[in-house]
């Protein structure tokens, strides 16, 4: 199944997120809460062999998802 990157900076979310990829078959193997967290992640994904990303749509004061998800883009 895929290995997943979760980005959300309510710990509460990213907790209930890993539970149900986790019973569906799937594997979170990075985790951020905030927008620099998960940019220090990128050099990860493709080591990790990460083949999803969930990104929280708003981050406050730190940037937003679509942001992120052009990263992420740009690096795999």
């Amino acid at each position: 199944m895929a290995k997943v990157f979760v980005v959300d900076d309510d710990p509460a979310t990213r907790r209930i997120i890993e539970i149900r990829l986790r019973l569906a078959g799937h594997t979170v193997v990075l985790q951020a809460g905030n927008l620099p967290e998960a940019l220090e992640e990128l050099t990860k994904i493709r080591e990790l062999g990460v083949s999803v990303a969930i990104v929280d749509g708003v981050f406050p004061n730190r940037g937003d998802g679509e942001s992120l998800a052009i990263a992420l883009r740009a690096e795999t």
